[in-house]
């Protein structure tokens, strides 16, 4: 928290829950949610933004940080790429904003996610894992 220069009352989080498929990982992205609470960001501060869409570079401007939620890395990368929130990605960070991931939401900043295949079975089929 100590990267943003405001109180933790008034920090703004795009919530991004987009990975999670099953049961196990939406219990995870409702742990989450509730561990921002717990550190004083308020509910009415939390928007979610599942990447079923065009994301525009207007819906997380305001927002202090992106908060990407774990599920399946190359369902979640096939989604960004869709929804082209790489690119929006981008220019929150340049205009100094936050990125948090968890498990697939830090490793799809990674270079290459093509190592997970033994790991991971992909929910879509890729031209690329870059």
């Amino acid at each position: 928290m100590k990267l943003i220069d405001k109180p933790v009352s008034e920090i703004k989080v795009i919530l991004v829950p987009t990975a999670a498929r099953t049961k196990e990982e939406l219990f995870y992205v409702d742990k989450s949610k509730k561990e921002l609470l717990n550190v004083g960001i308020h509910a009415q501060d939390i928007k979610t933004l599942d990447l079923d869409h065009k994301i525009s570079f207007e819906e997380v401007d305001g927002f202090d940080v992106i908060y990407v939620c774990g599920g399946n890395t190359f369902y979640l990368l096939h989604k960004i790429r869709e929804a082209g929130f790489d690119k929006i990605t981008k220019q929150f960070l340049e205009k100094r904003g936050i990125y948090v991931g968890v498990s697939a939401g830090s490793i799809i900043v990674g270079p290459d996610i093509d190592d997970l295949h033994p790991l991971i079975v992909p929910l879509v089929k890729l031209e690329s894992t870059e």
